[in-house]
């Protein structure tokens, strides 16, 4: 019950989030871990900030190298690590102090390859967006789940999500799959791989990952090529599990249409370049419409949204536009409902 973890942290220009991050990780209530610093040749002050984290905690390793994107700074840290287990956080992100204990513990206790938590995406002043926590299934807080069912979670976004972080792994899993270099999107081309070699999975309900989505994050950018990388690699994932694993087909074609969901909202402004990057998002639409609306998992909402994709620009934006709207109006009437009760109970 007591396995050497090795938390790998790619650092790159984010002197203004490190120090939360890390001191997240020296908060743990697990005792048998070590923290790597991978210090991915920033040109701020992380370097140094690094350095003292190492002095000042023999915990924390901490290793220098030229810039090579986050892909290859985690392998790099997977290389240096001394641990049976790997952790990956991102250091603009942050941990409660039971996330070690939490996966641990469960995938020996289960005799478990994988291990994964819940998590919880929030803003840079900690409000929370949403929960990648699965509730609709079981009030138990763990599961054992095995690499199909996982999978098919992952694909349609229901508690496990396509990120490395969030999960513990085998230092040799990821040494027979390593992080691609030079691509965007790199845990959602790695980490199905990994799950299918898993037998056994145990997933936390425990929500114990924070995930801080930054205002200059890709998927806050007007998308372009490099951003719509990302539909692209989940149609390659979609080819390479229908062949290996023909029931998580459905579920891969719902990541694809996910990924277009997600650049829509940052092409409604009418632009020449934005009716560009719809008509890219529309092929991929059409492509696989039919399949993806004999889905049964897939909700009407979601369906209609494709559907409006594929007829044309002008009734897509007019539906994303009348969502935000009225998206707008429930939080205020919450709000002002919030605030009568607050009054009432004074």
């Amino acid at each position: 019950m007591n396995r050497m973890v090795s938390v790998i942290v790619p650092v790159f220009r984010v002197e203004k989030y490190i120090h939360k991050c890390v001191d997240s990780l020296l908060n743990q209530t697990y005792e048998n871990y070590e923290i790597i610093l991978v210090d991915d040749g920033s040109d701020d002050h992380c370097p140094e900030i690094c350095d003292e984290y190492a002095a000042q905690n023999e915990v924390v390793r901490v290793f220098h190298k030229e810039n090579g994107g986050l892909s290859d700074a985690r392998n790099y840290g997977v290389l240096h690590a001394r641990g049976e287990y790997i952790a990956f956080v991102d250091s603009d992100d942050y941990v409660s102090s039971s996330y070690l204990e939490n996966l641990v513990i469960p995938m020996i206790q289960n005799q478990a390859d994988l291990a994964i938590s819940g998590l919880l995406s929030v803003s840079e002043n900690g409000e929370q967006i949403k929960s990648l926590k699965y509730v609709d299934i079981l009030d138990e807080e763990i599961e054992i789940l095995d690499p199909v069912e996982t999978l098919k979670r992952m694909f349609r976004a229901k508690g496990v999500g396509v990120s490395a972080c969030g999960k513990l792994f085998q230092k040799s899993l990821l040494l027979c799959y390593p992080f691609p270099n030079g691509i965007y999107y790199e845990d959602l081309a790695t980490t199905y791989k990994i799950v299918a070699e898993c037998p056994k999975i145990v997933y936390s309900h425990k929500i114990t990952y924070f995930y801080v989505q930054r205002e200059g994050s890709i998927m806050h950018r007007k998308p372009g090529q490099r951003e719509l990388m990302g539909i692209k690699i989940a149609e390659q994932v979609m080819q390479d599990v229908s062949e290996k694993y023909p029931s998580t087909r459905m579920a891969a074609i719902s990541r694809i249409y996910i990924k277009i969901f997600e650049y829509i909202p940052n092409i409604l402004d009418a632009s020449e370049d934005e009716i560009k990057v719809y008509c890219l998002l529309k092929e991929y639409a059409k492509k696989y419409y039919l399949e993806f609306l004999r889905d049964l998992e897939n909700s009407f909402r979601y369906k209609i949204k494709a559907t409006t994709i594929v007829i044309g620009y002008q009734p897509m934006r007019w539906l994303w536009i009348m969502q935000e709207k009225l998206k707008n109006v429930l939080i205020r009437l919450r709000l002002k409902l919030k605030n009568r009760r607050v009054f009432k109970y004074v």
